[in-house]
């Protein structure tokens, strides 16, 4: 059984038992959702996006991350609106961040794979999609919140590969 422990605006808190495999323990964890996702669901709380660009280097952002006080080089990210399907969460918010354009529509793009990136803390699916990309760099498009603490890149892949050593 699952008992709500806080309503927050993006997340509520739970505090729930389970049955190990020796014997039952509690456990608490954030979710935003009121069940749980089932095989073939194809929704996602949010996206990353793998793009390509036309010049063939790929699309990253560096970004500051309060949480670990750290600029960290992400893959263009954000949630899914309501109402707003994977693919069209993908187009937003590739554009949002970098300016960039995926080239494809809802039927040519691939959900590569879902993830749940801290199963252990949080029920928070990530759809990550991949397709080519076209069009300028620009930070106009940042919401108020991204803005000075947002800046899109686009990286060859010794580049990438370079930014782990």
């Amino acid at each position: 059984m699952t008992m709500r422990v806080y309503d927050g605006y993006y997340k509520m808190y739970r505090h729930m038992q389970v049955q190990g495999p020796l014997d039952a323990y509690p456990i608490m964890f954030a979710s935003r959702k009121e069940t749980p996702y089932k095989d073939g669901d194809e929704s996602a709380d949010a996206v990353s996006i793998v793009a390509k660009h036309a010049n063939g280097k790929i699309a990253l952002v560096h970004q500051y991350r309060p949480v670990i006080d750290k600029w960290v080089y992400e893959f263009p990210a954000g949630k899914v609106d309501p109402g707003e399907d994977v693919y069209g969460a993908a187009q937003r918010e590739l554009f949002e961040e970098t300016g960039l354009i995926l080239l494809m529509d809802k039927q040519e793009l691939r959900a590569t794979f879902r993830v749940f990136p801290s199963v252990g803390i949080i029920d928070e699916c990530h759809c990550i999609i991949s397709g080519p990309c076209n069009g300028k760099l620009s930070t106009n498009n940042l919401t108020d919140h991204e803005k000075g603490q947002v800046t899109p890149l686009l990286f060859s892949k010794p580049e990438l590969l370079a930014l782990g050593e």
